[in-house]
Parts: structure tokens; C-alpha cells; sequence
């Protein structure tokens, strides 16, 4: 499926004819891009042409559109995110993840692939610390393929593909392939 101009998607799910079954707040809340047959991508995805807005509505609440390499390096606390397309960030040479405190925090990748991650630090994103008063935070349906983090810090605590380390976040329906790396414990995807 593709958006783009003013287009906007209402994601709620269980429509019994006159309202959403779902309870769930947040992108996509229950939908699952699903994966195609070998696990290395998803079956669907949404791809969205940014408006000049560079913003798209979801269930009536504004999400920022990342459809490139700058877009992934300006990641920040309290904000909602959509990724538009696949993105290639091996024209990076060494990566390197934001650390984010956060009181709300959503990424959904709408079924797309980052590839090529390289790093001697972490992954996507180092770490996600959770505020004070009510806090939320998801990544979901984003899958990071041809990942190669291998950090020879000897003082990092965690390190992933995806994320290094998290507090009260929800992670779904994602993937990482490829190989992480450390010299240090808590190593994982």
C-alpha cells in the first residue's frame, strides 16, 4: 500500500460496523506486517511519499516521516515516527545510535528494512531511558538486515542491533540480521 499528498490511514482493527474492538493506543496497535517466507523481510508494507509537511496523520495523532539516512540521525525523545521506505545506511562507515530519555517515544517501520548498519559502538539506537510520569514507548515492524555491530568498548554496558538497552518499551514484529559483537556483557540483538 502506498500514501502520499494529504493522505492519512486510520489503523485500528476489529471494526464490528460501527467502532474498533481495540483498546490499544499507538501506530498500527495490533497490526502485524507480517514476514514473508524466509524471515528476512515482510510480506507488506506501506510506503509513503513525504508531503512538504513531512508529517502524516495516524489515528489522528501527527507522526514525523523518516525516508533516509538524516531522518534516522535526527531520531529524538518524544516523538512519534514512521519509517516511508527501505533505507541503505552503508554508506555510513561506523554508525553511531542516539541515547534518548523519553516520556513517549513510537517507531514504527511499516513493514520497511534498514540495511547495512555497521558500528563499533551499538546498533539503530543506543539506548531508550524512561522518563518521569507516565511513559510509553514501542518499535515495531521495522527489521534491520546485513547488520554488522562489533564494538570493542570494553566499559559498554549493553549493546544490540536494534537497541543497546531499554526501559518499559514495547518491541514487536521486528528483526535483526547479521552479527552483534561485544567485548563487554549484555550483547544481544
Amino acid at each position: 500500500m502506498s500514501m502520499s499528498g494529504t493522505a492519512s490511514i486510520d489503523m485500528g482493527y476489529g471494526w464490528n460496523g460501527t467502532t474498533y474492538g481495540n483498546a490499544v493506543s499507538g501506530v498500527a496497535s495490533g497490526i502485524n506486517m507480517g514476514f514473508n517466507s524466509t524471515n528476512t523481510g515482510y510480506a507488506g508494507k506501506i510506503n509513503i511519499t513525504a508531503p512538504s509537511t513531512n508529517a502524516v496523520t495516524i489515528n489522528g495523532n501527527s507522526y514525523t516521516i523518516i525516508s533516509d539516512v538524516a531522518g534516522l540521525n535526527n531520531l529524538a525523545t518524544n516523538t512519534r515516527y514512521v519509517v516511508a521506505s527501505d533505507i541503505d545506511v552503508s554508506s555510513i562507515a561506523d554508525w553511531t545510535g542516539k541515547s534518548l530519555t523519553y516520556t513517549s517515544f513510537d517507531l514504527n517501520g511499516f513493514g520497511h528494512v534498514i540495511s547495512g548498519l555497521r558500528s563499533t559502538t551499538n546498533g539503530l539506537i543506543n539506548s531508550l531511558v524512561k522518563g518521569t510520569g507516565t511513559v510509553t514507548a514501542s518499535i515495531e515492524n521495522i527489521g534491520l538486515d546485513s547488520l554488522n555491530v562489533n564494538s570493542t568498548n570494553t566499559s559498554a554496558a549493553s549493546i544490540g542491533g536494534l537497541i543497546g538497552s531499554a526501559e518499559n518499551v514495547t518491541i514487536k514484529n521486528s528483526f535483526v540480521s547479521g552479527s552483534v559483537r561485544g567485548s563487554y556483557d549484555r550483547v544481544g540483538g
